[in-house]
């Protein structure tokens, strides 16, 4: 008997036995004279909940109460060996005759590169920076001493180069020393476009309207710097403008004479200072210093107010060259 069949029955037992008990009861209520026992009753439902349990249990797709059959597994035919070897290949495979040839490089793509024409490089293939040339006229300038010493001996006789071995290393460690004494501590380089030769320039400072730098942080300070010192200072400011006195020390070495060019502008020369090299090239210090060697110092003064801050190089100096040097400490250099 398959479960469909399990299932009806079921049904109609439970049915029944609901039906057997509700007309015994009914009965009973109409005549309690035949009110029938409570075992037929319980009897009747216990056959009623036999039959929703039937019913519930053998539904299609119900768990089997009695728990899963066990599957019959079919026999499985032992696998019988190849009576006949797998023979290897008699001909070898014979390599490709042609070789694979590779492929050809990625092209660049993007704009092309501008490359640097070989007399702008240094030796080790990096651009040279150059300081730009002419020079921009400055405020005042004087030949100076390529050693920093006393453009005289004791006899009286004019210093030279001609008997001394110096290499253009020896220049910069000798005015190196020089600008750190006037706490010029900071320097750049530049190439010229002839060798041998070298431009170091300073960091903008400001100075006082005498040219005496100004002492802290207000030294190195790109703005015009001014300390009230009463009210009367605050008041005078809305009115008329802070002055501001600001200079650049460049020292160029050079073989050939040059002139000068258009004035530069204060925002020009400031930027020079982030375009140098921090130590001097050794591609140039290499070189001999030969009596054709100039040392020239040139001094770019620029004096703006807080209004206006955009000038251009004061000339000529308003304080003078011999001001100047007796400041930077550097008369006792002049040639």
């Amino acid at each position: 008997m398959n479960d469909n069949m399990l299932l009806v029955f079921a049904i109609l037992a439970a049915v029944g036995g609901v039906l057997i008990a509700r007309w015994a009861l009914s009965r009973g209520v109409e005549k309690p004279a035949q009110q029938p026992s409570q075992a037929a009753i319980l009897g009747m439902l216990g056959i009623a909940a036999l039959g929703i349990f039937l019913a519930i249990a053998y539904r299609p797709g119900a768990i089997d109460p009695l728990g899963p059959s066990m599957p019959m597994e079919e026999p499985v035919d032992p696998i019988e060996p190849s009576p006949e070897p797998i023979e290897p290949s008699p001909e070898p495979i014979e390599p490709d005759p042609e070789p694979i040839e590779p492929d050809p490089p990625l092209e660049p793509t993007g704009p092309p590169r501008p490359s640097v024409p070989l007399d702008q490089q240094e030796p080790g293939g990096t651009t040279r920076i150059e300081f730009p040339w002419p020079p921009p006229r400055p405020s005042a300038t004087t030949r100076v001493s390529c050693l920093a010493e006393p453009a005289t001996n004791r006899s009286g006789e004019q210093q030279s180069l001609e008997s001394q071995t110096v290499l253009l290393a020896e220049v910069d460690y000798r005015w190196s020393r020089v600008f750190n004494q006037v706490g010029h501590l900071e320097r750049r380089y530049f190439y010229l476009p002839w060798e041998p030769g070298f431009v170091m320039i300073s960091r903008l400072e400001q100075t006082d309207r005498d040219g005496i730098a100004l002492t802290g942080t207000a030294r190195w300070e790109a703005d015009v710097h001014f300390e009230y010192a009463s009210p009367l200072d605050f008041l005078r400011s809305i009115f008329i403008p802070i002055e501001g006195h600001f200079r650049i020390v460049v020292f160029v070495v050079s073989v050939e004479a040059f002139s000068y060019g258009e004035p530069v502008l204060r925002a020009d020369a400031i930027s020079w200072f982030a375009d140098g090299y921090e130590n001097l090239p050794w591609s140039i210090g290499r070189l001999l210093v030969t009596e054709r060697v100039r040392c020239t110092l040139l001094i770019y003064e620029f004096n703006v107010t807080d209004i206006d801050r955009v000038t251009s190089v004061s000339f000529p100096s308003q304080i003078g060259m011999d001001q100047h040097v007796a400041n930077l400490n550097m008369g006792t250099f002049l040639w």
